[in-house]
Formats: C-alpha cells, sequence, structure tokens
C-alpha cells in the first residue's frame, strides 16, 4: 500500500505542502489590522513625497522607495497614483465634513451652528502646514484631467454645501435669519470663500490671521441675513 508523503517548508512566510500527487501553496492569513497599517504606511510615504516634491514630480518608484514596500504589495492597495491623491484628500476631507455634519445634531441655534462651522474650517488650518493645503490644491487642479477625482470634488463641494444651507434654512424656519434668503447662493458663497483662502494661502506667502478672518466673516454674514436687528 502506498502512502502519501506530506513534507512542509516555511520559505518567506509561505507554507508549501507537498504529497506524491500535488503541491499544496498556502498563504498565511494577513490580518485587518495589517492591511490597514499597510495601507497607512503607503499614505504616509505618499503624503510626504507630495508635500516635499509636488504631486506631478512625485512617481510611484519613488513612493516604492521611500515606503520600503515592494511595488507589487502597494499597487495590491492603488492601482495609481491618481488614486493615492484622492484617497488622501478623502481621509482628511472625512474628519472636516463629519465635525460639519455632526453640528446637524446638536440642539442649538443656526446663528451658533453658522459660527461653529467657520470655526471648524477655518481654524483647522492652524493645524495644518502650508504644505498640506498646497497638496489640497493639487488635488483640486488634478481634477481637471482626471475624471474619478473631479466626481469626488464635485461630491466633497455638495456634502459640504448641503450642511451650510440645512443651517440657513433651519435658521429661516426658527425666526433666526430672514425669510426669502438665498440659501443655496449664499451656500456657495461661503464654500467659496474658504476654499478661496485656502489657495491663496497655499500658493502665496501671504500670512493670514485665520481666527481674525473667521470672526470677519461671520459678522459680515450675520448681519446681512439676521432678522432680528443687532443691539
Amino acid at each position: 500500500m502506498q502512502h502519501n508523503s506530506c513534507s512542509k517548508r516555511k520559505p518567506t512566510g509561505r507554507y508549501i505542502y507537498k504529497t506524491d500527487q500535488s503541491v499544496y501553496l498556502v498563504m498565511p492569513k494577513v490580518s485587518l489590522e495589517y492591511k490597514e497599517n499597510t495601507r497607512d504606511r503607503i499614505l504616509g510615504s505618499a503624503k510626504l513625497l507630495f508635500e516635499q516634491k509636488g504631486y506631478h514630480e512625485t512617481s510611484m518608484d519613488d513612493i516604492v522607495k521611500t515606503s520600503g514596500l515592494s511595488k507589487g504589495a502597494i499597487y495590491g492597495y492603488f492601482e495609481s497614483k491618481e488614486e493615492l491623491l484622492g484617497s488622501l484628500h478623502d481621509k482628511e476631507y472625512a474628519e472636516l465634513l463629519h465635525r460639519a455634519e455632526n453640528l446637524m445634531t446638536e440642539e442649538t441655534s443656526a446663528t451658533s451652528k453658522l459660527e461653529k462651522i467657520a470655526e471648524i474650517y477655518f481654524l483647522s488650518h492652524d493645524e495644518l502646514s502650508r504644505e498640506q493645503c498646497r497638496m489640497s490644491v493639487q488635488f483640486s487642479a488634478a481634477s481637471l484631467s482626471i475624471k474619478p477625482i473631479h466626481g469626488e470634488v464635485e461630491s466633497q463641494f455638495e456634502k459640504l454645501h448641503a450642511v451650510i444651507s440645512s443651517i440657513l434654512k433651519e435658521g429661516i424656519r426658527n425666526g433666526e435669519f430672514k425669510k426669502g434668503i438665498d440659501t443655496d447662493a449664499i451656500s456657495s458663497i461661503l464654500f467659496s470663500t474658504f476654499k478661496g483662502l485656502t489657495v491663496l494661502w497655499a500658493t502665496t506667502d501671504t500670512e493670514i490671521d485665520w481666527k481674525r478672518v473667521r470672526d470677519a466673516m461671520v459678522k459680515l454674514t450675520l448681519d446681512g441675513i439676521s432678522a432680528r436687528k443687532p443691539k
């Protein structure tokens, strides 16, 4: 009677099981935590390079070298440099949007919510470097020629625009803001001001006092839309 022989060796983390008839290659299970850590490692390397060299001057080979991972490992998570840039921007923008959307569940006045959303956006720049803002601007510029990224930029605009518009409509309903104000136009103006100042700061050596700008913008807006006369 013939018995199957079975041998096992462990080269480079792979297990090979060999019988008389077949050879089985079994890859070790990779934990979700490991995958997330690897993904963050790739994103961290890409972010560093985009900030230092610029998006267009950075190659995938640069990211491979900086991360210390193989090219195959990186392409297993991201298909292209464009996808890396999009993921980086999504990660940073998601936190901002999450904080803005949470305002809608707070039991505070619409005026307070509008003040807080300005604080979230403007004062977040105190936590960011000019290089990080430049990367955000590069993302927006890249969206003009990269269709998937262009769609993401539009989606992000629509989400934040919707939050601001909802706050304005709430203020109209409860009598804080004037009836008949154009909530859509005002939301677009506020969002464009946010983005425009970010571009100015990122692309020039202009110094901006974000708290001062926030206070001035909030006052200008509320003076124009408030249903109650200032004391």
